[in-house]
């Protein structure tokens, strides 16, 4: 993996195994678990195997650089829009369907949030393209997107037609949300050498206080019939926010130090290396069915056969993103994942989040599905925070870092967008042709999550011939 380093400019190149820390404190990430630990290793102990960019970055355990915390910052005001705008669009989903657009089809509605996510999904690997190709342009690439996220915020102040909504709140939306995701997130791992599964977790929970701001401001609104007011507020956030953003944001002063980045020999391969085929079917169960919930909880609790009212499926969407706030954190922190390891928290609140759908469905009462859905949020939290994560370690080389990881965690991501939109469509359809269509909807979803989650962990344990 030496070889795989290149310094241009740089006085001394990197080897493996080659020390440059802090003696007293030594950082070291297994290569086959992918989790931290520490160790108070003499030099001449360490692992001759041990990647250089890991055991560089002991430096975080004595002081962090003022351009990392600064970009710690930025990502969480990014990830506040591209968690919170999607997972924000149940309120605007029940007042589209009930109030503005009432003669449009449910399943017309759906593609607005299906578009959306695919777009957001979709994006990372034509945009880690141009970050590599054009390096000059990155600010200019940031500055474009949050354009076009501010843009069509704004837009949708003086929209009425779904069309219009769809281009909008959908594609030029989704498309803004995406590249800032992905730059956001490469800026950040440029402070690791690109160790782009560590940096994926970092700032998550900023996602979900987003989600819960932007949820907020869209009910209150949205109740009292204020399209525009609700429109004009999110705009304003978005402008804060993303501006803030901009500015924060700073690539690591090592930035001649690139990584050998490279697509797999061939695609087809991946699906033939042990176990994957099983692994991508998984993956794509989950995200088929853990955005359900999230984004259809207020238009099904104030549709037959509950009829709660709206406030009833907000509070609980409110309950879902509070506990997925603090649910995010407690996931990613190295001493949870010293007990339990990324695969096996993603597979364990799969199981939890098919579970906690299940009371809900069959008694829809305000207080159950409160409790419920506070309970799915834990799940939630967990699932956005490690799904790249979840992808590194099922490379078969195990390893943190490989030249392909950037192609492999952009190829799962665009998979799960497209499951993600499909399993919109498919609730929509099912909810307006059914008559029982709120139970066969929350049954997909809890087979989805479950039979997804515990087929990633069969794999594991299948590749790893041990339990998870």
């Amino acid at each position: 993996m030496a070889d795989n380093w290149r310094h241009t400019g740089s006085g001394t190149a990197l080897h493996a195994g080659q020390v440059f820390v802090n003696p007293a404190i030594r950082k070291h990430i297994d290569s086959q678990e992918g989790v931290t630990g520490w160790q108070n290793k003499r030099p001449h102990e360490a692992d001759p195997g041990q990647r250089a960019f890991n055991v560089v970055e002991a430096g975080i355990a004595t002081s962090a650089s003022a351009r990392r915390i600064r970009t710690y910052y930025a990502q969480a005001l990014i990830l506040f829009n591209v968690y919170g705008v999607p997972l924000s669009f149940g309120p605007y989903l029940e007042y589209y369907h009930t109030t503005l657009l009432p003669t449009t089809t449910l399943w017309s509605l759906s593609l607005i949030v299906a578009i959306q996510m695919l777009c957001i999904f979709a994006a990372p690997y034509p945009i880690w393209i141009l970050y590599h190709r054009w390096p000059k342009q990155r600010r200019i690439m940031v500055f474009t997107s949050l354009l076009a996220v501010v843009g069509a915020h704004g837009s949708l102040i003086f929209c009425k037609t779904h069309l219009e909504i769809m281009l909008l709140q959908g594609l030029l939306m989704g498309c803004g949300l995406g590249a800032l995701f992905t730059l956001g997130t490469l800026f950040l791992g440029s402070h690791y050498k690109f160790n782009l599964p560590m940096a994926s977790w970092i700032s998550a929970s900023g996602g979900f206080a987003g989600a819960l701001v932007h949820t907020a401001t869209a009910w209150q609104l949205l109740r009292r019939d204020q399209w525009k007011a609700a429109n004009a507020v999110s705009l304003g956030v978005a402008i804060v926010t993303l501006l803030a953003a901009f500015f924060l944001a700073k690539h690591s002063e090592r930035g001649n130090v690139q990584l050998d980045v490279r697509a797999p020999q061939s695609l087809r391969a991946i699906f033939l290396e042990k176990g994957a085929l099983w692994f991508v079917i998984g993956y794509i169960l989950v995200f088929f069915g853990v955005f359900i919930w999230p984004i259809y909880v207020v238009l099904i609790l104030s549709h037959a056969p509950a009829f709660l009212w709206p406030d009833a499926g907000a509070w609980t969407l409110l309950a879902m993103l509070g506990t997925a706030f603090f649910a995010s954190p407690v996931c990613a922190n190295v001493h949870f994942r010293r007990h339990l390891p990324p695969v096996a928290s993603f597979s364990a609140a799969c199981v939890f989040a098919g579970v906690s759908v299940i009371t809900p469905a069959w008694v829809p009462q305000f207080w159950f599905s409160v409790g419920c859905g506070a309970a799915y949020g834990v799940a939630l939290g967990a699932i956005l925070t490690l799904h790249i994560k979840v992808v590194a370690v099922f490379h078969p080389l195990h390893g943190v870092w490989h030249p392909d990881m950037p192609v492999r965690g952009a190829l799962m991501m665009a998979l799960g967008g497209i499951a993600a939109a499909a399993g919109f469509v498919t609730t929509a359809v099912l909810l307006e042709k059914k008559k029982n269509g709120s139970k066969i909807v929350a049954i997909l979803a809890i087979v989805c999550l479950m039979l997804g989650g515990m087929m990633i962990a069969g794999v594991r344990w299948w590749r790893r011939k041990g339990f998870l």
